[in-house]
């Protein structure tokens, strides 16, 4: 374990803190008046100001916040925003609730979607809703989690750190370096932390959440290694339902053209040309730094699986005719394909990714505002997927296939302008599947620094779990950690972004399908991130609390591994009975 520094006091950053309990000192040293004089590990004569210090006493440090390099501006507080305007950091974006909403709910929602009516057949009809559902709840939970742990990467401004870099926290100049009073350029740097200050630059993220809980090694290369695969994997299968449906499109919108006749060597036939021409409108989409800047994407993404709603729910509704015969339908049924159709609803929900991007970049991201983000997104994708899967089994029966829209007639220009929206749909959603991508990506191939973090000031409280505590007041012991510090370069952003697209154009030319390789990588990969690393980083950084908060997470992070073990296994299952069949 690494060593505990010694604390030295309580440091009052405005004049909010006057109402606060003051901070217990472990030393012995606890502060009995306005300020108590240190000596510095210098051996200079240090001063602390204590939090018993009066409104009067403590005007000067809060002009000096609120003048300082840590406000972008005036505080503006909106009626749910509960935090004291000294605790508004410049972790904070811009982004409204809105945004984050759109890109979330169109992480959730992709092709998976149409897959939807097939799994309620195979477990019937009330069994699908629970089962629906569940799934949901189970993710909402884990971003929830995730959500709590993001607060605990870089402190709230009135907690601000010193920083004790390029030590070895086991060794013995870094204990010496940690249990020493703060220097003199230390509080300074604490009282004005100008632009280049870590703490309130640093993003929250898997890795720097990982780096936080299990701290430098091959887990949290690994995390990332499996986040990286998992978004890489998933971005190529959008290219390739480009690729492949493309030419059905151009075949069925043919049918509606005065000179319906299209030879079939033409190259609007060809789908590699439509993924170049796709390619040609996300890639520099994807290029966008920010999550915030691809909302209006999303929206249009939305908008084209509202339209799909609308068809399938018309179809049923009005009884339009399908040219197919209607199979049974059952209220509930088990066999072996009620166990595969598992997975479909579990991993229809995974969106952990960008999870932390939305926390990041959310204004005033209390977590009130990031319950309402967490809440609307999952809601919204239940809603989509039940309605989808009710009315489209009730409209098929058992004999609905996998894709319910290439159940509808192709000669329908209301079918045809459908497909052609999910094609839009999967093609927007690629640079949301870029933007984890690189960042995890950057994170594997950047090196980390050794950091100790001194929060002042400093007690014996806990990290809190409770839900109204915003901004995690409850400051924690200092701790060694290991942090990946390095901003990404512009070059490095440029070459990593182009390095995915272009890989992902070349093996999207090459093969027509990857759907047992992502059976695999979405068994392991989304499971890490929806389910596992939730519960394990939310019960790791909170054990000491009582709430039974942390048994659901631990629970969450078995039900994961059991969720991991069931779908390799039945991966395997799959696999070895389409060989023994081909054989």
């Amino acid at each position: 374990m690494p060593p505990k520094a010694a604390s030295y006091g309580t440091l009052t950053p405005s004049a909010s803190s006057s109402s606060r309990p003051a901070g217990k000192a472990n030393g012995g040293m606890a502060a009995s008046s306005s300020s108590s004089s240190l000596l510095n590990r210098h051996g200079e004569d240090q001063t602390l100001v204590d939090s018993s210090a009066s409104h009067t006493d403590s005007t000067e440090d809060d002009d000096l916040d609120r003048s300082g390099s840590l406000y972008d501006g005036p505080v503006q507080r909106d009626h749910d925003d509960d935090r004291e305007p000294w605790q508004i950091t410049r972790r904070q974006g811009k982004a409204s609730v809105t945004s984050g909403v759109s890109n979330l709910a169109n992480t959730i929602i992709g092709s998976g979607a149409l897959a939807f009516p097939s799994a309620f057949a195979s477990m019937g009809l009330i069994p699908g809703i629970f089962s629906c559902a569940f799934s949901g709840m189970t993710s909402a939970f884990g971003l929830y989690l995730l959500s709590r742990c993001a607060r605990q990467v870089g402190r709230p401004a009135h907690y601000k750190s010193i920083t004790v870099e390029g030590k070895d926290p086991h060794s013995k100049d870094f204990e010496e370096s940690a249990s020493l009073p703060p220097s003199t350029e230390d509080l300074e740097h604490v009282a004005n932390p100008g632009h280049d200050d870590h703490l309130n630059k640093q993003e929250a993220s898997f890795n720097s959440v990982a780096l936080l809980t299990f701290g430098q090694g091959w887990a949290t290369r690994c995390f990332d290694a499996a986040i990286a695969i998992k978004c890489f994997g998933v971005s190529i299968s959008y290219l390739i339902i480009v690729k492949t449906l493309m030419p059905q499109i151009i075949i069925s919108f043919s049918h509606h053209l005065p000179h319906e006749t299209i030879s079939p060597d033409s190259m609007w036939l060809d789908g590699r040309l439509w993924l170049l021409l796709s390619m040609a409108i996300v890639g520099p989409i994807s290029f966008l730094k920010r999550l915030d800047s691809l909302r209006f994407t999303s929206q249009i993404a939305l908008a084209s699986v509202a339209y799909l709603v609308v068809i399938v729910v018309g179809w049923w509704a009005m009884g339009i005719p399908t040219g197919r015969e209607k199979g049974p339908i059952e209220l509930a049924r088990f066999d072996r394909s009620t166990l595969g159709v598992f997975p479909v609803q579990v991993f229809a929900y995974t969106c952990a990714q960008n999870l932390f991007p939305v926390f990041n970049e959310l204004e005033k991201n209390t977590q009130r505002r990031m319950n309402k983000v967490i809440v609307t997104s999952i809601g919204s994708a239940i809603a989509t997927y039940e309605v989808l899967g009710i009315t489209g089994y009730l409209t098929f029966g058992r004999g609905v296939s996998s894709n319910v829209i290439s159940m509808y007639p192709y000669t329908s220009l209301a079918i045809s302008i459908a497909q052609l929206g999910i094609v839009l749909l999967v093609a927007l959603s690629y640079p949301l599947q870029c933007h984890p991508c690189r960042a995890c990506l950057h994170h594997l191939t950047t090196g980390w620094s050794t950091s100790t973090h001194q929060a002042l000031p400093t007690n014996e409280g806990e990290l809190s779990d409770s839900e109204n505590d915003d901004d995690d007041e409850a400051p924690r012991k200092p701790v060694a950690t290991w942090v990946n510090s390095a901003e990404m370069s512009r070059t490095k952003f440029i070459g990593l972004t182009s390095g995915i697209i272009v890989c992902g154009m070349i093996i999207a030319m090459i093969i027509d399908e990857l759907e047992t390789v992502l059976a695999f990588v979405g068994s392991t990969g989304s499971t890490i991130i929806s389910f596992i690393l939730p519960g394990l980083f939310y019960f790791s950084l909170f054990r000491s609390q009582s709430s039974r908060m942390k048994y659901g997470a631990l629970a969450l992070a078995v039900y994961g591994m059991c969720v991991m073990v069931f779908c390799l296994s039945f991966n395997v299952y799959k696999l070895a009975t389409h060989k023994a069949i081909s054989h």
